[in-house]
């Protein structure tokens, strides 16, 4: 069974650890980018900007839809605030709980994304630690009791995360 975690990943992962990215499915017009909503995406973006993951998983979505993929493993830059982490290296998955950024989260989806998610951990050996938000549970508007027994199929190397352990109380 996972476990839970009151924190922010990003302050104590480990070298080869996986860190999940929750995401939804619509690209913009413009420059075929994804969006990245907030939260995570948007954390994500910002950190590995260099790494250009907005536009990787704009191709991505363009050509598989929206699902959930595996980006690569990234070296973690300076960033203030996460100053242990640098030069750590970490796998980014996405995990998409949207459709459309607009939307609330979709409990079949995040279903999907959970089969998706071990599929991807079998296929690339991600057998350290693999963190997930509490998925649809901040913007997608979802409650940890709609999407709790859904993570059950989950095992201990899942860690699902949040800001505090008041979250994980419903």
């Amino acid at each position: 069974m996972f476990q839970t975690i009151a924190g922010d990943p990003y302050t104590f992962f480990e070298s080869g650890d996986t860190i999940c990215i929750t995401t939804n499915g619509i690209t913009k017009k413009k420059d075929q980018t994804a969006v990245m909503g907030k939260g995570t995406a948007e954390f994500a973006q910002v950190t590995f900007k260099e790494y250009e993951i907005d536009k990787l998983l704009g191709r991505y979505l363009i050509l598989h839809k929206n699902r959930a993929f595996y980006l690569g493993e990234y070296t973690f830059p300076l960033v203030k605030g996460f100053e242990q982490s640098e030069g750590k290296k970490v796998h980014l998955v996405t995990f998409p709980t949207k459709n459309h950024w607009r939307d609330k989260s979709d409990i079949y989806l995040i279903r999907e994304s959970i089969a998706q998610l071990q599929i991807i951990q079998r296929k690339f050996n991600l057998n350290k630690r693999i963190y997930l938000p509490m998925p649809g549970c901040g913007a997608g508007q979802l409650k940890w009791s709609d999407v709790k027994e859904d993570l059950s199929v989950l095992d201990e190397k899942y860690i699902i995360y949040s800001k505090t352990e008041e979250d994980f109380i419903f």
